[in-house]
């Protein structure tokens, strides 16, 4: 009876051993709120990167009201350096600037717009956008109201479209997206 016993025990203290193993070797600890950051910041860079360069803007819907695409094609231009957004007038003395927070974890992806500029400066925006080959798609809202979720330019949202500019050709003909 002791052997049935003494076996019994042996084989509770294995499984319990067993157990304890797989529970230490099998479980991750949740990530601190730094990898977390980390992680953002990571793919916030990587997402700058993939977007910088010039783009034109190719449409806006500003708050229901659709603006003449030939005018914009011909007027505007995004400037995307790091964290630093500029839209610039092509034949004109207006230039627009933000510092850009972007967060590319999120679906759709977001961006904070701070302003640099004007009677916003200070005041933060915030946007989600898409990112297609060389399309841009940018929903903002105004200063002071809530993220939008669709892409659309009603409400207080504003619609914009970018198509990335193509450089201009050097000496030997070549082209590059900028």
């Amino acid at each position: 009876m002791f052997v049935i016993k003494s076996g019994a025990a042996t084989a509770i203290l294995l499984a319990a051993g067993v157990a304890g193993v797989c529970a230490i070797g099998g479980t991750r600890a949740a990530p601190t709120d730094e990898q977390v950051r980390t992680k953002k910041d990571d793919k916030a860079t990587e997402e700058g990167e993939k977007l910088k360069g010039t783009w034109v803007l190719m449409t806006e819907e500003d708050q229901g009201r659709k603006l003449p695409e030939e005018k914009l094609q011909e007027r505007f231009r995004l400037v995307i350096e790091g964290d630093r957004w500029t839209l610039k007038e092509t034949k004109g003395p207006e230039k627009k600037e933000w510092k850009v927070r972007l967060d590319a974890t999120k679906r759709p992806r977001q961006g904070d717009f701070t302003y640099l500029f004007g009677n916003n400066k200070g005041k933060v925006s915030f946007a989600i956008y898409e990112l297609k080959g060389d399309f841009l798609k940018l929903c903002v809202a105004e200063p002071g109201e809530i993220r939008p979720t669709k892409f659309e330019g009603k409400g207080k949202n504003s619609l914009l479209l970018f198509k990335r500019s193509q450089s201009k050709p050097s000496d030997k003909g070549e082209g590059k997206p900028n």
